[in-house]
């Protein structure tokens, strides 16, 4: 576990001691070890965004056609839990984090980089290395239902096919976000509130197949 945390409050800042002194030459660049922690539980989580939108909070879409833009990437994530019984629990400072995996001959090969937001402990800590290269989406407005000016249907089919030798769990992250206020009449599979216009629908697919997942959401202004 770690010890005592290297920083400490500054107003709403946080300052950080070094661990030991250390000299820095004239146009020296010094790299220096700030914390260092072992064994810390990493979970790995795939999230299939599949729909490319920009949208403007306060703004009404109307326009069917909004949305249909589809990405078929699946990110790969690795979660920490930022506490004590992680082997953490500590502030932790804005910074790029490098990720490296083990070989099968025991040497370390680079998988990916992330920039983290200072971190207070307590807090989970998110990390994007890459996109899966064996795990596909699909993302498809299947049906846009105008009912009158201030209610509208809408309907997607999302398709995932695991290429892997294993089973996996995918996180279909879905953002009803057109305005006015939203409910799910209709789905396949159950889903989770993130926020108030983020769902979650955790599918799992087994090794070497494909996951059909459709709903439809009731939009009203």
């Amino acid at each position: 576990k770690l010890g005592n945390d290297p920083s400490r409050a500054f107003g709403d800042y946080r300052m950080y001691t070094l661990p030991e002194k250390t000299t820095v030459g004239n146009n020296q660049i010094k790299q220096i070890e700030l914390i260092a922690a072992n064994k810390v539980p990493v979970t790995k989580t795939y999230l299939y965004d599949g729909a490319k939108v920009n949208w403007y909070r306060g703004t009404f879409y109307n326009d069917p056609n909004w949305g249909r833009d589809m990405n078929k990437k699946v990110n790969v994530l690795l979660e920490i839990q930022n506490r004590a019984d992680n082997q953490l629990g500590i502030a932790l400072p804005k910074g790029k984090v490098r990720t490296y995996k083990k070989d099968t001959d025991g040497s370390l090969e680079f998988i990916g980089e992330d920039m983290i937001p200072h971190t207070s402990r307590d807090e989970r800590v998110v990390l994007y290395i890459g996109d899966a290269f064996d795990i596909v989406g699909e993302h498809k407005q299947t049906v846009f239902q105008r009912i009158n000016d201030r209610e509208y249907n809408e309907s997607f089919e999302v398709k995932l096919r695991n290429h892997k030798k294993e089973d996996v769990t995918v996180k279909v992250m879905e953002k009803l976000i057109r305005g006015g206020t939203w409910s799910i009449i209709n789905k396949s599979h159950d889903y989770e509130d993130i926020d108030a216009s983020t769902i979650i629908f955790p599918l799992k697919v087994a090794a070497d197949k494909e996951v059909t997942l459709t709903y439809t959401v009731k939009y009203k202004w």
